[in-house]
């Protein structure tokens, strides 16, 4: 029962895989004023506005180039078809006031790169990221698969757990007091 709970937890949240390349380690995150960057348990809905930051570090002590990368992103349903797709541009640079905004070792990066909108219920997705470096280098990798939920789904799932967990509750006390 607890796994199958936990399969679940983890079905709806978003996993992000970061890639390493050309000596850095690169991220998607939730924004700042994001509870989901918080709290990772709470799972998107349908009318959520969906947007991810890219956050970039360099990997080892290298010396830092100023740089312009462009991202070109897909979003896929587990069948492949293509729902949506965009592409944008990040100034590498090394700046300090990345690290207050992203937290941590982050030290470029940009606000709202990739934004998806708002996307059909129960439904999983995947989101393809290729960036592209000054020089021409590029890199295709899927860096995050997430799924959507219907809020009135949702809230009644999480009722019916809570009133079965009270209901178990009252039981087992009428039946200590009973004797039984």
């Amino acid at each position: 029962m607890i796994s199958f709970a936990l399969a679940y937890v983890r079905g709806l949240m978003v996993k992000f895989k970061p890639l390493k390349w050309n000596d850095y380690l690169i991220c998607l995150l939730h924004d700042k004023d994001n509870i989901r960057r918080t709290i990772g348990l709470i799972p998107y809905f349908w009318d959520d506005d969906i947007h991810f930051t890219l956050a970039l570090r360099p990997i080892r002590n290298v010396e830092h180039h100023d740089d312009i990368w462009s991202i070109k992103w897909r979003l896929l349903d587990l069948d492949g078809n293509r729902l949506k797709e965009g592409k944008d541009t990040v100034n590498i640079t090394n700046a300090k006031w990345m690290r207050r905004y992203f937290g941590g070792p982050w030290t470029s990066g940009k606000r709202r790169a990739i934004v998806l909108g708002n996307l059909s219920p129960n439904r999983n997705y995947i989101l393809k990221v290729v960036l592209t470096n000054g020089i021409g280098n590029s890199v295709e990798e899927a860096m995050a698969t997430f799924s959507t939920k219907d809020r009135g789904d949702f809230y009644s799932q999480i009722f019916l757990i809570l009133f079965s967990i009270v209901a178990a509750l009252i039981f087992s006390a009428l039946a200590k007091w009973c004797g039984l």
